[in-house]
């Protein structure tokens, strides 16, 4: 029970993301679990590409508002243009980044919940599949069309689009798992009868989502 604490692994987890002492970094690696360790990847990859497309829509649309409220009095001097792009370029940048902040957030928020969907699954199912993955994909877009009450038609697309990328990246991680014999998610753990494993031909085997009892680090940092 004291392995699930918080206090026992958030540390480690912090030095995981953020340290850049190599040594460090292997030690609080090994003190996580694989899943806990996926979780952070995919959400972190979730929150830079949503800050990215966040940045660049809502810069885009500022930058179009701003031409447009103030289309009837352009300027007409050189200096008048120079003020004219300094400010636009600031409303720009601060909506960028306001907006960068807001679907980093939610793109990260989404990436954990799907991430955490499949867990589950795997844990229930007692394996990896294309099948685990794709049922999160699911799931978190009902989930996502819900929490912004979308139509039924919206929901309909989301669903669409959330099978198609879910199953694909299914796929590839038991294209990967068949061609090497790994997991593509969990490195540390083999899968040798991938075929029979995908669709659930053999019995589960002990995946779940457990945390490492924590030693203290044998090595010195110098």
């Amino acid at each position: 029970m004291d392995d699930i604490l918080p206090w026992k692994w958030i540390p480690n987890w912090y030095t995981f993301i953020v340290s850049r002492n190599e040594i460090r970094r292997k030690e609080a690696s090994a003190a996580l679990s694989p899943e806990l360790k996926w979780l952070t990847k995919v959400s972190i990859a979730g929150g830079v590409s949503g800050f990215m497309a966040g940045c660049y829509l809502d810069g885009s649309k500022r930058s179009l508002q701003f031409l447009a409220e103030n289309a009837h009095r352009l300027p007409k001097t050189v200096q008048g243009w120079y003020f004219y792009h300094k400010y636009k370029n600031y409303e720009v940048v601060d909506a960028a980044f306001r907006g960068g902040l807001r679907q980093s957030v939610k793109f990260g928020g989404m990436s954990m919940l799907f991430c955490s969907i499949e867990q589950i699954l795997e844990t229930v199912t007692g394996r990896e599949s294309f099948l685990n993955t794709t049922g999160a994909g699911i799931i978190s877009a009902l989930l996502f069309s819900r929490a912004n009450d979308l139509s039924l038609q919206y929901t309909k697309y989301a669903v669409r689009y959330g099978i198609i990328g879910t199953a694909a990246m299914g796929l590839i991680g038991d294209s990967y798992g068949f061609f090497t014999g790994y997991s593509l998610k969990y490195p540390e753990r083999k899968r040798e009868d991938i075929i029979s494993e995908i669709f659930f031909q053999t019995p589960p085997k002990q995946i779940g989502y457990k945390l490492p009892s924590l030693s203290p680090p044998t090595s010195k940092i110098l």
